[in-house]
């Protein structure tokens, strides 16, 4: 009985010894840093305990990344390093108790770095990416068109003083431009003697370039408007062989006004002239056939009466040495267009004009405008009425006389026919019409000097001549 109480007694005093706090060897507490760990158990926070730092795997020039670390501490530094061995300082943007925010320079080439904190040592905290820079420019607009000597205003945020422009054509030909700082963004002057082209438009900007915008067109200055008179008409067309034939208009430019319409034969490129008719105005308002002598001709006179704009509204014509004249009326449409010069006897030239304004239709001619390289061509009515007058030099001067010496208005051509629709020669209905294309020469100040079209294999021309006012 006793031995069994012993026992009972030694079991109770071994229970209460392990109750007690035992001696411990060394910090259990203490957790070695890892290699991510960067001020080696100096930082705040879980009594010297850090955490995990997190780098960011990439970061593009010219913006913020975050490392989160609660170790760094005032003072530190941050900077990038080469595989060649090169620091680039880093902006410490912030500096919290959790991390910091860093700034990468735009100049800072693309490429992978190793981010090093600067301390009282280096110590490497992580592998990271540089990305190229992005345009600093944003709500960027560029304008479609510019004319050569007009300024060019780019919007946008974020231009820089010293910035450039850079407008590039399809052969690569690149023209810089120095960039101007405005409250919307910048303006640059392009030359007056820039090409003119389609041109993509570049931003130099901090050292780099970037795109922005393509499709710019630059326009020609416009030249300052010559306006040129015309004086004379000749159109030359076969005859014979290598014989070709010239039926001309020669305005003569002194007292009193004469309007010359003459016949040649060409012959080895010796101009003959066999026929002509001047008519002789004293009054600007009476033209009388002055007879040359070279030819038998009638007599005639032809009276016009004009408005007081100067627009021909009557045309009295005595022929044949008759007494009574015959009254020929000039109607117009409701946009003052001539429509009809008719007697009471028949319409000697009616006109039509399609819906943007071109003289579509005139005796049994028809022209076409599908060509719209040849809109906007300098005084376009100049060719399509030189084409009449000589088309119908004898058989109704009358009605071209006016236009010859700038009286008559006409309608304004905004296009230059690009060809004319003639009778079959052998369709004696007339029903049928033969599309004849034009081709056409200019001037350096854009007037027509030759309108060419050939029927039947041969040639046919009109040469315009000018005088500058």
């Amino acid at each position: 009985m006793k031995k069994i109480l012993y026992l009972f007694v030694i079991a109770l005093s071994f229970a209460a010894c392990s109750g007690e706090e035992q001696p411990v060897v060394g910090n259990q507490n203490d957790t070695s840093n890892s290699g991510n760990n960067a001020n080696n158990g100096n930082g705040s926070g879980n009594g010297g305990q850090q955490t995990e730092i997190i780098c960011p795997e990439s970061v593009r020039a010219g913006e913020e990344g975050l490392i989160q670390w609660d170790g760094f501490k005032e003072g530190d530094a941050l900077c990038l390093s080469s595989k060649g061995g090169e620091d680039i300082q880093l902006e410490i943007k912030a500096m919290t108790s959790s991390g910091l925010t860093f700034y990468v320079p735009e100049t800072v080439p693309a490429g992978k770095y190793m981010l090093v904190l600067v301390r009282d040592s280096r110590k490497e905290l992580g592998e990271i990416e540089i990305l190229e820079m992005s345009c600093p420019v944003s709500a960027v607009s560029v304008p479609s068109a510019v004319t050569c000597g007009d300024v060019l205003e780019i919007t946008g945020l974020g231009f820089k003083e010293g910035c450039v422009i850079v407008l590039k054509d399809a052969e690569n030909n690149e023209y810089e431009f120095d960039a101007q700082l405005t409250d919307l963004g910048v303006v640059v002057t392009v030359p007056e003697d820039m090409p003119a082209g389609v041109y993509d438009v570049y931003l130099v900007q901090s050292g780099k370039t970037w795109p922005l915008g393509t499709g710019l067109q630059v326009r020609e200055l416009p030249r300052e408007e010559v306006i040129k008179e015309l004086v004379g008409l000749r159109y030359i067309y076969p005859y014979d062989g290598e014989i070709m034939s010239m039926t001309s208009w020669t305005v003569s430019a002194g007292e009193p006004t004469t309007l010359e319409v003459a016949s040649y034969t060409i012959e080895a490129g010796v101009e003959t002239k066999d026929s002509y008719d001047n008519y002789v105005s004293y009054d600007q308002v009476k033209f009388v056939l002055d007879h040359d002598g070279m030819e038998i001709s009638n007599d005639i006179e032809m009276s016009y009466v004009r408005s007081d704009e100067g627009t021909v509204e009557r045309t009295d014509v005595v022929l044949f040495g008759k007494k009574v004249p015959t009254e020929v009326l000039w109607t117009y449409d409701e946009e003052g267009r001539l429509v009809d010069i008719a007697s009471e006897k028949g319409s000697f030239s009616s006109m039509e004009y399609d819906e943007a304004g071109n003289l579509f239709r005139f005796h049994a001619m028809n022209f076409g405008y599908s060509d719209t390289s040849l809109l906007n061509a300098a005084y376009a009515h100049d060719a399509v009425w030189g084409y009449m007058a000589v088309m119908s030099a004898h058989k109704d001067p009358f009605i071209y006389i006016p236009y010859m010496l700038g009286w008559q208005k006409v309608a304004q051509q905004v296009q230059l026919p690009s060809s004319v629709y003639l009778p079959d020669p052998v369709d004696y209905t007339g029903s049928t019409l033969i599309e004849h294309p034009f081709a056409y020469e200019f001037d350096e100040d854009g007037y027509v000097m030759k309108m060419s079209w050939t029927i039947e294999g041969n040639s046919h021309w009109i040469e315009y001549i000018y005088k500058g006012l």
